[in-house]
Protein backbone atom coordinates (compact mmCIF):
# COMPACT_ATOMS: atom_id res chain seq x y z
CA UNK A 1 0.00 0.00 0.00
CA UNK A 2 1.60 3.80 -0.80
CA UNK A 3 1.39 6.34 0.87
CA UNK A 4 -1.20 8.05 -2.34
CA UNK A 5 -3.26 5.15 -0.96
CA UNK A 6 -3.55 6.00 2.62
CA UNK A 7 -3.88 9.38 1.93
CA UNK A 8 -7.43 9.22 0.24
CA UNK A 9 -8.60 6.78 2.90
CA UNK A 10 -7.55 9.37 5.89
CA UNK A 11 -8.59 12.50 3.81
CA UNK A 12 -12.20 10.82 3.74
CA UNK A 13 -11.87 9.68 7.26
CA UNK A 14 -11.44 13.34 8.34
CA UNK A 15 -13.84 14.88 5.87
CA UNK A 16 -16.77 12.52 7.50
CA UNK A 17 -15.21 13.69 10.74
CA UNK A 18 -15.00 17.38 10.09
CA UNK A 19 -19.10 16.68 8.81
CA UNK A 20 -19.95 15.28 11.68
CA UNK A 21 -18.53 17.89 13.32
CA UNK A 22 -20.51 20.83 11.44
CA UNK A 23 -23.50 18.62 11.54
CA UNK A 24 -23.66 18.78 15.00
CA UNK A 25 -22.99 22.57 15.48
CA UNK A 26 -25.60 23.02 12.67
CA UNK A 27 -27.75 21.27 15.31
CA UNK A 28 -27.02 22.74 18.27
CA UNK A 29 -27.67 26.13 16.70
CA UNK A 30 -31.01 25.03 15.49
CA UNK A 31 -31.72 23.58 18.78
CA UNK A 32 -30.63 27.19 20.43
CA UNK A 33 -33.10 28.65 17.68
CA UNK A 34 -35.78 26.87 18.23
CA UNK A 35 -35.57 27.32 22.11
CA UNK A 36 -35.53 31.39 21.66
CA UNK A 37 -38.40 30.88 19.36
CA UNK A 38 -40.10 28.63 21.79
CA UNK A 39 -39.45 31.38 24.32
CA UNK A 40 -40.69 33.84 22.10
CA UNK A 41 -44.12 31.71 21.71
CA UNK A 42 -44.32 31.04 25.17
CA UNK A 43 -44.55 34.96 26.19
CA UNK A 44 -47.03 35.42 23.67
CA UNK A 45 -49.62 33.18 24.70
CA UNK A 46 -49.16 34.67 27.86
CA UNK A 47 -50.28 37.87 26.78
CA UNK A 48 -52.83 36.14 24.92
CA UNK A 49 -54.54 34.24 27.57
CA UNK A 50 -54.43 37.56 29.81
CA UNK A 51 -55.85 39.42 26.65
CA UNK A 52 -58.10 36.84 26.35
CA UNK A 53 -59.07 36.39 30.23
CA UNK A 54 -59.66 40.38 30.38
CA UNK A 55 -62.04 40.40 26.79
CA UNK A 56 -64.03 37.03 28.37
CA UNK A 57 -64.57 39.84 31.51
CA UNK A 58 -65.73 42.37 29.33
CA UNK A 59 -68.40 40.05 27.51
CA UNK A 60 -69.58 38.85 30.70
CA UNK A 61 -70.27 42.50 32.10
CA UNK A 62 -71.58 43.59 28.34
CA UNK A 63 -73.95 40.05 28.77
CA UNK A 64 -75.11 41.29 32.23
CA UNK A 65 -75.60 44.85 31.01
CA UNK A 66 -77.77 43.78 27.97
CA UNK A 67 -80.04 41.46 30.77
CA UNK A 68 -80.24 44.89 32.47
CA UNK A 69 -80.99 46.80 30.18
CA UNK A 70 -83.96 44.11 28.97
CA UNK A 71 -85.47 44.16 32.09
CA UNK A 72 -85.38 47.96 32.38
CA UNK A 73 -86.66 48.33 28.94
CA UNK A 74 -89.76 45.88 29.90
CA UNK A 75 -90.38 47.92 32.98
CA UNK A 76 -90.68 51.05 31.34
CA UNK A 77 -92.87 49.56 28.40
CA UNK A 78 -95.03 48.07 31.41
CA UNK A 79 -95.11 51.20 32.61
CA UNK A 80 -96.13 53.26 29.53
CA UNK A 81 -98.97 50.60 28.58
CA UNK A 82 -100.59 51.15 31.95
CA UNK A 83 -100.15 55.33 31.81
CA UNK A 84 -101.69 54.36 28.57
CA UNK A 85 -104.58 52.16 30.08
CA UNK A 86 -104.95 54.89 32.68
CA UNK A 87 -105.64 57.68 30.18
CA UNK A 88 -108.10 55.95 28.51
CA UNK A 89 -110.07 55.03 31.32
CA UNK A 90 -109.99 58.50 32.45
CA UNK A 91 -111.33 59.55 29.26
CA UNK A 92 -114.00 57.06 29.48
CA UNK A 93 -114.89 57.51 32.64
CA UNK A 94 -114.68 61.38 32.82
CA UNK A 95 -113.00 60.61 36.35
CA UNK A 96 -109.60 60.93 38.39
CA UNK A 97 -108.55 57.70 38.83
CA UNK A 98 -106.24 57.25 42.05
CA UNK A 99 -103.61 54.79 40.95
CA UNK A 100 -101.17 52.69 43.04
CA UNK A 101 -98.34 50.75 41.61
CA UNK A 102 -96.68 47.88 43.24
CA UNK A 103 -93.00 48.35 45.16
CA UNK A 104 -90.37 47.61 42.61
CA UNK A 105 -89.54 44.30 43.49
CA UNK A 106 -92.58 43.87 41.51
CA UNK A 107 -91.12 45.26 38.62
CA UNK A 108 -94.38 47.28 37.53
CA UNK A 109 -96.59 44.54 36.71
CA UNK A 110 -99.30 45.07 38.88
CA UNK A 111 -101.44 48.16 38.49
CA UNK A 112 -104.45 48.88 41.02
CA UNK A 113 -106.80 51.60 40.10
CA UNK A 114 -109.57 53.16 42.32
CA UNK A 115 -112.55 55.53 40.96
Amino acid sequence: MSVSEANPSEHEVLRRQRITELDAENAKTKISEFKARIEELEKNRAVIVAENAELRSRVAKLEQDIVELKKEFESKKNRKFQEKCILIAQVLLGEELIVEYCPSFMRGLELDAFF
